[in-house]
């Protein structure tokens, strides 16, 4: 995997093994099923650790995509040396398999199909042979090649049923999006656009103030709308905690993480988002702190970033690098959608 550590520095890779958000680690859903923005946010995040480097040959990236975001048959499972890491990443945070006892998991299949199974074409019994089967299947060790070995002849068995039940069959995906509307984010859309376009009628005669980081005091709408973004940002996990690890990623895609960052997010997280804090107040605390003192620019670049990498899936496809003032760009626009000439001209990057 030196991949994997070329592209991640010291500071940052201490944090991704040890935090909330390993990238083996569970995948904090919003409950006990996983929505189609959960289950895409899993691939997505698991091709990007493990798929290949963009400085490698640029049809290896592209395959990789294909077969792991695009396809939905056997070329899900086709064998590279980067496809074991891959897949155990994605079982991971997928719930259905327990690394640490290299077992698989299957209430994740039930609760899936419970909740989703009127947008599938799936029996009961399709879904329980799926999890008597890996039941069966035994993982020989704990090396990620050894997980591959034992899910592949049950995947090749189920696939269907696998992608239906992890919401990746697109005749799933376009009757739940076409049922559910804008009560669910299309991948295509930002985290703050699908946000804003929820907030209360009350709030948005803020939105102007709110998208150039200063804070309602609307206080009870500020905090549902801060929770959110930081839910839909990965910010905080289903139970209410602050994932430092995913906050401080963002700051490391910008080049502002070093050790005074670190120290700042931290000391935000533990004194004012911490478990003694109700879980809707903690978001917003949270990044009230961060636009504090002289770090709050380096927050906003990173928050900036997130906003757009968030509807815009070409970032993480060909990894494109970090074109700052291209980003500023995109954000006025963003910003002039929601704004007159007037209010966008004061917006967040005047004095940036």
């Amino acid at each position: 995997m030196q991949f994997m550590l070329l592209l991640i520095p010291p500071l940052l890779l201490v944090l991704i093994r040890t935090g909330s958000g390993d990238r083996r680690g569970k995948f904090e859903s919003a409950g006990d099923h996983l929505s189609p923005d959960d289950t895409l946010f899993v691939h997505l995040r698991c091709f990007e650790l493990f798929a290949a480097a963009s400085d490698d040959q640029s049809s290896d990236r592209e395959r990789d995509a294909s077969d792991w975001l695009l396809a939905t048959n056997s070329s899900y499972m086709r064998k590279t040396d980067r496809s074991p890491d891959f897949l155990n990443c994605v079982l991971t945070k997928l719930q259905l398999y327990d690394d640490h006892h290299q077992m698989f998991k299957t209430l994740i299949l039930t609760n899936q199909h419970r909740t989703y199974g009127n947008w599938m074409n799936l029996s009961v019994e399709s879904v329980q042979s799926f999890s008597d089967d890996l039941y069966r299947a035994v993982v020989q060790s704990s090396a990620s090649e050894s997980l591959f070995a034992a899910f592949e002849p049950v995947f090749h068995r189920h696939q269907n049923t696998f992608f239906q039940l992890f919401l990746r069959d697109p005749i799933v995906l376009d009757n739940w999006y076409r049922q559910k509307g804008s009560d669910e984010r299309n991948p295509n859309k930002t985290v703050v656009d699908f946000c804003e376009h929820h907030m209360s009628e009350e709030l948005r005669s803020d939105i102007c103030l709110i998208r150039s980081y200063q804070i309602s005091n609307r206080t009870t709408e500020m905090e549902k709308h801060i929770d959110c973004i930081f839910r839909g940002f990965r910010y905080i996990t289903s139970s209410g905690l602050i994932d430092v690890s995913e906050i401080l990623r963002d700051y490391q895609l910008v080049s502002s993480l070093n050790d005074t960052i670190l120290t700042h997010v931290r000391d935000c997280s533990d004194n004012y988002a911490s478990i003694e804090v109700p879980v809707i107040k903690r978001s917003l605390q949270m990044y009230t702190c961060l636009l504090e003192g002289t770090l709050a620019d380096a927050f906003k670049e990173a928050f900036d970033y997130r906003e757009i990498r968030s509807g815009n899936l070409s970032h993480m496809l060909h990894k494109l690098p970090y074109n700052r003032e291209q980003t500023k760009l995109q954000i006025l626009a963003l910003d002039k959608a929601q704004c007159d000439d007037q209010q966008t001209q004061t917006g967040r990057h005047n004095s940036a």
